[in-house]
Order: structure tokens, then C-alpha cells, then sequence
């Protein structure tokens, strides 16, 4: 029933936090276990360790100092982006004028999940060298987050897989997920450099010459002192790394229960999960640096074998499996009900994409004449960003399949989308139109003013309804532009604005889009 994905995700995130409280504690041991060393230290020449709570405050502080500045230094660094991490792996951005058909299906189901859950549309990447299913998306947030899906996935999965190996991605954005990731890595990473402080004692003890090595007992203190932070830095990254495996698989069942309420079809991504489970090479990575990005993955990037299994990242397929429809386990066809969700009063002529409603489950709510989630009360419409489900979905890609070709072609390549974003700008008034024309020629040429008119009658009749979505799927091509070209535009548009002297909350709400969405690739959201 749908609403055990919604107690799944529930129990996801309390052992989420409860696994975190955890990490907070295994500091707290690694500050405790370095005060009795430097007491014992001190005590050398006395019998027992004695306590001073004094002592203890300002080794535990400062523990916690180092620990935090070496995790904050490493955050620090993976703030660069997802980018950064699908070069890593060898990833490829998808061109967004691509005539790779499975390149364009892949955008297609992105660029529907974006404008159903009212996030920025993220770069997309291809993992050509790898044939298993997987996929991963990487960011520090919104505003720098990529979805990569290997070539396995996006030549062996339907497109219901598809869309549920992305829904379960963007479930990742959405749910805070990337950010997690981040931190713990960079917690680990401090815990880590405890032990490498403990390894340059030892180093330094080790390299001083025996003549020079006095007789009070300091050379044996720095060794045991290095010794002892080598070994309790150590048990340290195991505990935590126990820890990051718990965190990561609460995770992946959070994803995976959120992957099915935006789809409102276990069968999409319970199918995909099955294709992993039943393949040779699964979702197993080639790239060597699999195994450093592997709880960002969909599947397991690397062979778990008996001894690893403590650290995986992932949960056994057969178990994700069992969650979310345990009927493929046992053989069952995966059935195929359909419910189509309609489009807004004003759309006739646009066949309804159909969304997956799987039998006993609730059916999508379907927009009444009239009605389209931008056109909702802003208190509701607030409340579903972030948040889709089936039916806005649906009508993303409802939106997106009736946009004619020529639309859509123009919104994948930077000119185009310049133009498409400035059509959607022009005033329905001729005098106005005329006067904003000749604005978008003196500042990008004659050819690009023909262009605008041309989309604009496309548009037009539904402009309405297309605009918002159009600068969703135009941005991306538009942040291939250099900066200085993306502010010309962006000054361009304030005076196509601004032609009438007047700002309507259309054409605000159209520039405040476009900013946000440009601003993107100036750096990460602030």
C-alpha cells in the first residue's frame, strides 16, 4: 500500500539521525581515549592514570578542534561539484542538442523530474565506458548537482526503469542527501587525520639518532603517544566507516520508497533493481575510482565479497527488492495499468502522457479544468516543491511531449534558448512586440530577432502554460554560454522587460527564473 513507502521513508530518517548521534559519540570516544593516553603520558613515573578534569576539557576541545577543521578542510574541497566527480569517473556531459536517441530519452525523463519537483534541470552525464546498471547524482546542493547513468543503463533499461533509476537520483537532491554524503566523507576523512598524526610522531620518534635521545622518558612518551593516536585514529575510521555503510543503506531505502511516491510505479525501479540482480556484471564499475564514490552509486560499483559485506554501502538487491514490490521475487509479471492525468483547460490536441498506477494503489490527483500546479494557490504550490508525485509528473512530461519539435530543438542549443526565453518575453501588444524586437536585434543581430517572432507564434497560444517549463529546459544549454555572454542576455531581457515602462508578474517571474538558473554556473547557491 502506498502508504508503507511513506513509513519507510519515516523510519529512513529517524535512523538516519540516530545514525549520525553516532558519529558524534565515536568522536567524543577518539577525544576520550587521546586524554587517558597524554594523562598516561604525564603519569609516566606515577602509579595509574589520574583525572583532571581540567586536562580533559582542553584535550577533548582541542580533539574535536583538529578533527572539525580537518573534516571542514575537506568539505571545503568537494564543494567544487558534481562535475568534479563525474570527470572523475570518466563521465561525459550530455550535449543537449544530442540525436542520440537514448541521450534524448534520458534528458526527456530529467528534465521531467525537474520541472515536477521545481529544482534547477542539473547537468547530465553518460558513463561511456561502463556496461553495468548504475547511475548516481553528485553536488554539494541544488544549484550544482549532477545526475550520471552509466551506458548500461541506458541501453539495457525500459524507460519506466529509467524513470525510476532517476526519480530514485533526484530523491538523493531533493532529500539532502548529496550534502550528507559530503559531510560524511569529510568526517572521516578528520577521524582519518588523527591517525596521520599518530604516523608522523612515530616517523619523527623513529629518525631521531639513539645518541641523541635522552634518558627522562620523552622519546618513549612520543612513541607511545604516536602508537597510541595511530591506533585509536584507526579504530576510529572502522567505526566510522561502520557507520557511513549504516548511513548509506537507511539511505537507499529512503530513495527507493521516494523513487516509487514520484512515480507512483514499484515497478519501474523494482524492475531495474531485478535487472542488476539477474545480470553477470550487475551495477559493477570499471573505473578504479568506483569504490571512493560507492555509496553515491545506485547499485554496489564494486564485487561485495563475505568480509566487505559489513562496509557495503548498499542493501542487498533482493531486500530493496522485497520493499517495494516483493512480487517480482516471486515471478510475477510486471503489470501495466495506466492512468493518464490531464492537462489544464486551453490543451486540447495534447496526448496525455500515461503514469503507472500500480493495482490498489491511489490513483494520481488529476487536475480539473482550469487548474495546473503553477496556476494552485501559493501556499499549495509552495508545499510541492520538493515534493512531487505521480500526477505533477505526469504533466511535466504531458508539458514537455506538447511542445512542438522546433520549440523544443531551440531550447537545446544556447542561441535558441536565447531566443525561445525572449519570445516567451514579447508582449501579446504589436506596438510593444515591435519595440522589443528591435531590442533583441540590436543587442544579438537581426537573425536572432527573426528567430524570437517565429517562436513566439508557436508559443503563443499557450504561452502560459509553456513558459516557466521553457526556461527550465532552456537554462541548461544557456549555462554553456561564457559568463559575459549570459549577462548580455540577462541585460537584454531586463530591457525587453522594461519596454512598456511596466512589470507585470509574468515577465518577473520569468526573470527571476532565468537569474537563478544562470546563477548556477557562476558557482554554487548561496
Amino acid at each position: 500500500m502506498p502508504g508503507t513507502f511513506f513509513e519507510h521513508q519515516e523510519r529512513a530518517r529517524r535512523r538516519t539521525w540516530h545514525l549520525l548521534f553516532l558519529f558524534a559519540l565515536a568522536v567524543l570516544g577518539i577525544a576520550t581515549g587521546i586524554y587517558f593516553v597524554i594523562a598516561a603520558v604525564f603519569a609516566m613515573r606515577e602509579d595509574g592514570v589520574p583525572w583532571d578534569p581540567e586536562l580533559f576539557v582542553w584535550v577533548a576541545g582541542g580533539t574535536v578542534a583538529f578533527i572539525g577543521l580537518a573534516s571542514l578542510i575537506r568539505i571545503v574541497d568537494l564543494r567544487k561539484g558534481g562535475a568534479a566527480v563525474a570527470g572523475m569517473l570518466g563521465g561525459r556531459q550530455v550535449s543537449r542538442d544530442t540525436n542520440d536517441p537514448a541521450e534524448r530519452r534520458l534528458l526527456n525523463i530529467v528534465d521531467e523530474m525537474a520541472i515536477a519537483s521545481g529544482i534547477p534541470v542539473p547537468d547530465v552525464y553518460v558513463l561511456d565506458g561502463e556496461t553495468g546498471i548504475n547511475a548516481f547524482a553528485a553536488g554539494y546542493n541544488v544549484g550544482n548537482a549532477v545526475v550520471a547513468v552509466t551506458r548500461g543503463a541506458m541501453e539495457k533499461l525500459d524507460r519506466d526503469e529509467l524513470q525510476g533509476v532517476v526519480a530514485h537520483e533526484f530523491s538523493h537532491i531533493l532529500n539532502g542527501d548529496m550534502k550528507l554524503n559530503i559531510r560524511l566523507i569529510g568526517i572521516l576523512f578528520g577521524i582519518l587525520a588523527v591517525a596521520a598524526v599518530g604516523r608522523t610522531l612515530l616517523k619523527i620518534a623513529f629518525r631521531v639518532p639513539s645518541g641523541r635521545r635522552d634518558r627522562k622518558g620523552t622519546h618513549p612518551a612520543i612513541i607511545l603517544l604516536g602508537l597510541a593516536l595511530l591506533i585509536i585514529g584507526y579504530i576510529g575510521v572502522f567505526v566510522g566507516r561502520l557507520i557511513q555503510a549504516a548511513v548509506s543503506r537507511q539511505r537507499e531505502f529512503l530513495a527507493d520508497a521516494s523513487a516509487v511516491q514520484f512515480t507512483r510505479n514499484p515497478y519501474g525501479i523494482g524492475g531495474a533493481l531485478l535487472k542488476i540482480a539477474g545480470m553477470g556484471d550487475g551495477s559493477y564499475m570499471e573505473s578504479p575510482r568506483a569504490e571512493e564514490v560507492g555509496h553515491l552509486l545506485f547499485g554496489e560499483g564494486r564485487r561485495v565479497s563475505f568480509l566487505s559485506r559489513i562496509f557495503s554501502s548498499h542493501p542487498p538487491i533482493e531486500e530493496r527488492i522485497r520493499r517495494i514490490s516483493p512480487e517480482l521475487l516471486r515471478g510475477a509479471a510486471r503489470p501495466q495499468p495506466r492512468t493518464a492525468v490531464a492537462l489544464p483547460a486551453g490543451t486540447a490536441g495534447i496526448a496525455p502522457v500515461a503514469v503507472p498506477t500500480p493495482a490498489g494503489a491511489a490513483a494520481p490527483r488529476v487536475w480539473g479544468a482550469g487548474q495546473s500546479p503553477v496556476a494552485a494557490r501559493p501556499a499549495e504550490f509552495m508545499a510541492r516543491v520538493g515534493v512531487p508525485g505521480a500526477d505533477s509528473v505526469g504533466f511535466a512530461a504531458d508539458i514537455i511531449a506538447a511542445m512542438p519539435d522546433r520549440v523544443l530543438a531551440a531550447a537545446r542549443e544556447p542561441e535558441g534558448a536565447a531566443c525561445l526565453i525572449s519570445a516567451a518575453i514579447l508582449d501579446t501588444s504589436e506596438p510593444v512586440r515591435k519595440e522589443q524586437l528591435r531590442l533583441i536585434a540590436a543587442g544579438a543581430g537581426a537573425g536572432a530577432a527573426d528567430r524570437a517572432a517565429d517562436l513566439y507564434e508557436l508559443i503563443a497560444p499557450r504561452r502560459n502554460l509553456y513558459a516557466l517549463p521553457l526556461v527550465e529546459v532552456s537554462a541548461p544549454a544557456l549555462r554553456t554560454w561564457p559568463r559575459d555572454r549570459q549577462e548580455a542576455f540577462l541585460r537584454t531581457l531586463r530591457s525587453l522587460i522594461m519596454a512598456d515602462n511596466k512589470v507585470t508578474l509574468f515577465e518577473f517571474g520569468i526573470w527571476w527564473l532565468a537569474t537563478r538558473r544562470l546563477a548556477r554556473s557562476a558557482g554554487p547557491d548561496r
